[in-house]
């Protein structure tokens, strides 16, 4: 969703509604500005205090194990891996929640790969081992306490009805050619195919996963998936982490495609963002395709060879107060037209742009080539201009305030660089080229900003300064591990 957001964020938008205020351009730094301070503002260190203590707790009561010989305990199960996703889990969330990675089916295949046979696991404090038990029930449970010796429980468990799954990849192991035995080191090698490996598993409807502290939950996990073949693709996910949640939903079927995703602090829903594809046709699953061919197909680099799209919109929304509104038109027609735009500037000839010159190597004359990239076409102000114009034609985008009116357009514009390049005689190549960044469009002044321009470190150096105190907070927040000679500076 934020990728269509970015993508769009240069184009121009409708015209200005009629009949409401807007604001001129420094009117609108400072609505920014104390925007961003309620948004800082709302976080607070302290609230995550409890979770800090308990972990740093848990830490504190387990580090006398002896953790040698649990890993050997493990070590058959590790390798055939059977438990290692009790350990792998918590940074696959982390990774998921961080919007770094979507969940997948190997993740499930981890989870799952008892087949039904559950297994809980005890923290023993009299024999300071793990005990390993199978249960019924099909989950995985460990069981510890925090350093009060309450009772404590990371469960992860699956609901609804299951579907087959599988994910096929190629493996290869590192062979070493030759390897130096003088001073201990292979010199060269190369990766051997080994063969294509397929995860395989069976996927419940929902996938849960909770960690208590007694009654009290400190992190909650959900995640839904339901594909239906030639239908539609359903995924969500939400986790909670004591009072923060992030929640994740995409919905495909065979008209339409949306995502939606949302950032909550206590009761304050900080950021929301969606995007939608209002026209959009499904692609049929082969009856001898496999299910992660399929679901493969939907990456953002085939939507528009193997989809059939028609328009598409997102919003970003903060506290209420700002928002960020964009368009396409026609996804086709954008793609067709930057093809074109592609073909016409990036279609040369690599050596045309290569130039000759010599240096004296120790007496020796040397003849070396430069690549002056450049002077290439696409790096021309032409061309640059026509990609503006083709993205700021096909597109809509602007910045609202809580109602309809457009308080600013975003566009997108070309503009010079300078830069040089030393080479091996000396010598040194200045050149200019042209880019293009986005910028902001004022209707009430008539006047355009470039985002450096704009975002000045002086006008927001206090909305600066309360960020670096709010992470400094976080890492203040509790130095048992020895974290106090971390400090957080942007400057």
């Amino acid at each position: 969703m934020l990728v269509m957001v970015a993508m769009i964020a240069g184009c121009e938008p409708e015209q200005q509604p009629q009949g409401e205020e807007l604001k001129t351009a420094d009117q609108q730094k400072e609505y920014l500005f104390e925007t961003g301070k309620q948004m800082i503002g709302t976080f607070n260190a302290n609230d995550q205090k409890e979770a800090v203590r308990f972990a740093e707790g848990v830490y504190r009561r387990y580090e006398d194990f002896d953790w040698e010989q649990i890993n050997d305990d493990f070590y058959n199960e590790f390798t055939n891996g059977r438990y290692k996703a009790i350990f792998s889990m918590p940074r696959r969330v982390a990774y998921i929640a961080a919007g770094q990675r979507m969940p997948a089916a190997e993740d499930a295949s981890y989870l799952f790969s008892l087949a039904g046979e559950g297994t809980t696991f005890t923290f023993n404090d009299a024999t300071e081992t793990i005990d390993i038990k199978r249960n019924t029930t099909g989950e995985v449970i460990v069981n510890f306490k925090d350093e009060n010796g309450t009772a404590c429980q990371l469960r992860i468990w699956g609901e609804g009805n299951e579907t087959e799954y599988s994910y096929t990849y190629e493996k290869y192991k590192w062979v070493c050619d030759n390897y130096n035995y003088d001073y201990d080191y292979c010199e060269n090698g190369h990766n051997e195919f080994v063969g294509n490996m397929t995860i395989a598993a069976k996927v419940p409807a929902t996938l849960k996963m909770t960690l208590k502290q007694g009654d009290k939950e400190i992190i909650g996990f959900t995640m839904s998936l339901d594909t239906k073949k030639n239908d539609h693709i359903n995924l969500s996910y939400d986790i909670t982490v004591v009072n923060m949640k992030v929640a994740f939903d995409a919905k495909v079927n065979s008209t339409n495609a949306a995502v939606a995703f949302s950032y909550t602090y206590g009761t304050t829903p900080l950021l929301t963002a969606s995007a939608n594809l209002p026209k959009y046709q499904l692609i049929d699953k082969q009856d001898k395709q496999t299910w992660e061919e399929w679901l493969e197909l939907y990456e953002e680099r085939y939507e528009r060879l193997l989809g059939q799209i028609g328009a598409g919109e997102a919003k970003v929304d903060i506290l209420g107060k700002v928002q960020v509104k964009a368009s396409v038109n026609d996804f086709a027609a954008l793609y067709d037209d930057y093809t074109a735009w592609d073909k016409k500037y990036y279609d040369y000839n690599y050596e045309d742009y290569r130039h000759k010159y010599t240096y004296d190597y120790y007496g020796e004359k040397i003849t070396d080539y430069y690549y002056a990239w450049w002077e290439t076409p696409v790096y021309t102000v032409e061309a640059q201009d026509a990609y503006c114009k083709l993205y700021n034609d096909h597109c809509n985008a602007a910045v609202y305030y809580g109602n309809d009116t457009e308080q600013a357009k975003l566009k997108l514009q070309p503009y010079s660089r300078d830069g040089s390049e030393y080479l091996n005689n000396g010598n040194r190549v200045q050149y200019t080229y042209y880019d293009t960044e986005y910028v902001l469009y004022f209707p009430k002044d008539d006047t355009t900003y470039s985002f450096e321009d704009y975002f000045t470190s002086v006008k927001f150096k206090a909305l600066v300064d309360m960020v670096e105190d709010l992470i400094n907070s976080y890492i203040d927040l509790d130095n048992e591990f020895g974290l106090e000679h971390i400090h957080f500076d942007i400057d």
